[in-house]
């Protein structure tokens, strides 16, 4: 029931997109589903220190493998698969928000008081809007 809800509010994102979107190679490891028996181990130690993994068949992902804590228990899985997703440049702030059930400027305050920044600029990038700004 609870994946199907999140399911009916990731219909807008494939999984497709969420793994071309995804940047961060230590932050979700790919596992083809015809070898999962043998990374199963992988696949749960993943889990338990806070990674999302990708189970793929033939190269098409077939299914995402998120964390689950008591933390997700209590702000509810959409509102935590949204934080999670959108903290690890998955998904846009927009996306997020709405994957959430919110609206921007509340998930932004939501982010900022769990002290995950909203705009993130990489050094080069900050030195270039400052040079503009100067």
């Amino acid at each position: 029931m609870i994946a199907q809800k999140v399911l009916q509010r990731l219909a807008h994102v494939t999984l497709q997109q969420v793994i071309a979107n995804f940047h961060k190679e230590d932050s979700m490891r790919t596992y083809p589903l015809s070898e999962l028996t043998q990374f199963r181990t992988d696949v749960l130690n993943d889990s338990q220190s806070g990674q999302l993994a990708v189970v793929t068949d033939e190269g098409r992902p077939i299914f995402l493998a998120v964390p689950f804590d008591e933390a997700m228990v209590k702000r509810g899985l959409n509102l935590d698969l949204a934080i999670k997703l959108f903290d690890e440049d998955v998904l846009s702030l927009g996306r997020a928000a709405e994957l959430a059930g919110m609206n921007r400027i509340d998930f932004m305050n939501l982010l900022g008081e769990m002290g995950i920044p909203v705009v993130r600029y990489s050094p080069e990038e900050l030195q270039q809007e400052l040079a503009e700004f100067a």
